[in-house]
């Protein structure tokens, strides 16, 4: 209620009228409106200011925003655009450290890779000469099959 004094100077208070009254005046023209012409006269000026915010409609109905209104609005954005920041710097340090493992992750199918091609060559390199000694394990079972076929030809002649 001094508050109240102090910007709307004494005698201004009536039974009737509180501080809410005249701070919801203050805060919603439709509000206002609604009171009777009697407290209506009684509401002092806001000690803001009546500063004109005015938005218009589709239709071309306007409606008064109050500064108070507008700070408040204001000061909500703002409060949710530093949460949203926060949310954002974390989310840029867990994508940092997926990108650091990731890396990682890339290296080491890399080392893998290069292993795999390497033992692929190695087992490229096994193949053929496992070829080549099948190859000679042949010509020799053809020789050993040769040598026996002879060995037997010359019991029979003795």
């Amino acid at each position: 209620m001094e508050e109240f004094e102090r910007h709307c100077g004494e005698g201004w208070f009536s039974s009737e009228l509180n501080e809410s009254i005249i701070a919801r005046a203050w805060r919603d023209d439709e509000y206002l409106e609604s009171l009777s012409e009697q407290l209506r006269s009684q509401i002092p000026e806001n000690p803001v200011g009546d500063i004109d915010f005015s938005v218009v409609y589709r239709g071309g109905q306007t409606h008064k925003i109050w500064a108070g209104t507008v700070a408040a609005t204001c000061s909500t954005i703002a409060a949710s655009c530093s949460t949203l920041a926060a949310s954002c710097s974390t989310l840029a340090a867990s994508c940092s450290t997926l990108s650091s493992y990731c890396s990682s992750i890339s290296a080491t199918c890399s080392t893998i890779d290069a292993k795999c091609s390497t033992l692929a060559a190695t087992c490229s390199t096994l193949a053929a000469k496992c070829s080549t000694l099948a190859a000679t394990c042949s010509t020799l079972a053809a020789s050993c099959s040769t040598l026996a076929a002879n060995c037997g030809r010359r019991r029979r002649r003795r």
